[in-house]
This record gives structure tokens, C-alpha cells and sequence, in this order.
């Protein structure tokens, strides 16, 4: 699907179209992920990143990958 949008030419000058498709692909999938609406691996592939490296984009953004609370993960860690 394509998806046309307008932006400012003031912001357009400062990058290259490459890197403002990077960019706004990266955010929509962070946001889609952030929002529980796609799996960490969906939100990837929209990236057009691996699975490790939007983890880390993920860190960069204060996103968490993992949600579970320190109750459940010491019961995990207990059955080690």
C-alpha cells in the first residue's frame, strides 16, 4: 500500500526521501507496537528491521518488549 503525505519543505530539505520513509515507517510501527495493536515481530517487518535490531529501537524509545511483572518473573526465575 501507498500512502501519500505532505510535509513541509522545510523539514523535506533536511533529509532525503529514503530516510524520511525509514523514519516515519519506524515510528508508525513503534506506535503500533507501544499501543499493543501488532506483536513485536509484525511491528519488525513494518520496520523493515530484524526483530534485534527494533528491540533496540525500542530501548532508544523507552518502549518496553518485555511487560511482566517482578512477581511473575521471580516465580519464573524460581522454577530454574
Amino acid at each position: 500500500m501507498n500512502i501519500a503525505i505532505e510535509l513541509p519543505d522545510s523539514y523535506a530539505i533536511l533529509q532525503d526521501l529514503n530516510s524520511i520513509q525509514k523514519e516515519l515507517l519506524l515510528f508508525y510501527a513503534l506506535m503500533l507496537f507501544k499501543q499493543g495493536r501488532v506483536s513485536l515481530s509484525k511491528a519488525a517487518t513494518i520496520s523493515n528491521l530484524d526483530i534485534y535490531d527494533f528491540m533496540k529501537e525500542c530501548k532508544k524509545n523507552l518502549i518496553p518488549v518485555i511487560e511482566i511483572s517482578k512477581e511473575e518473573l521471580l516465580q519464573e526465575l524460581e522454577g530454574f
